[in-house]
């Protein structure tokens, strides 16, 4: 919701090209909805546009098989809501009320997503309501109901933001970089990491073997070897 917002706001000073790659999931679909644009493959999973919660309830399991139970001292009926062990076992099954509460806060989000890509898509909230559901969609099938704009890559995206921004004719792409500051050059000059490439520079070839035996070296316990060395080309 945080990336679809800020990229309504960036709509407004200039134009929003997406090209959706092998996979444009729940979420990525989200967030290239609000796009001028969508370019995709014609094999990219679009979507689902859909939204599911879960509660995984173990009790019985961690009772019948491990012979652990759970006491709990709370303050209201739904303090221990979705506390678990382990970090993801449940400790007991679901109220209805929570129940409820679960599937209010699931049909929410999935009215916000909906109305999301209503707008985005300039399509009605019940044609996107058919289509979303959970449904997953090929690009190729993305294109013909109205998710995506056409086929292409990220090139072919590039091409066309320049265009709607009126610099077809001079562009150029800018990959930003970060410079690291002069602590982090000095950390990375002594890391392994760049006495290896040192080392590689100067032994060539004998470095190679020289890290396969520090490999060997290294490894506890009884090794089987061969006298024999593979190397593929």
């Amino acid at each position: 919701e945080v990336i679809w917002h800020e990229i309504e706001q960036i709509r407004k000073d200039r134009p929003v090209i997406v090209s959706m790659g092998n996979m444009a999931a729940s979420g990525g679909y989200y967030i290239s909805c609000p796009a001028d644009a969508i370019v995709a493959s014609p094999l990219t999973l679009t979507g689902s546009i859909g939204v599911f919660g879960l509660m995984f309830d173990g009790s019985a399991a961690l009772k019948n098989k491990l012979g652990i139970t759970v006491d709990v001292a709370k303050t209201n009926p739904s303090a221990d809501m979705g506390m678990s062990v382990f970090g993801a076992v449940g400790v007991r099954p679901l109220s209805p009320a929570e129940r409820a509460f679960m599937q209010n806060s699931v049909e929410e989000v999935y009215t916000t997503f909906v109305n999301h890509v209503a707008q985005g898509r300039n399509l009605s909230v019940e044609t996107v309501d058919s289509l979303g559901g959970g449904r997953v969609w090929s690009g190729m099938d993305a294109v013909q109901i109205g998710l995506a704009d056409g086929f292409g890559g990220l090139k072919d995206a590039i091409a066309l933001a320049a265009d709607r921004a009126g610099v077809a004719d001079d562009f150029r792409v800018v990959t930003p970089q970060e410079e690291p500051d002069r602590f982090t050059q000095i950390m990375k000059l002594m890391s392994a990491e760049s006495r290896a490439e040192l080392f590689a520079g100067e032994f060539g070839r004998a470095y190679a073997e020289l890290e396969t035996l520090r490999n060997l070296f290294a490894r506890p316990g009884v090794q089987a070897m061969t006298t024999l060395s593979v190397e593929l080309r």
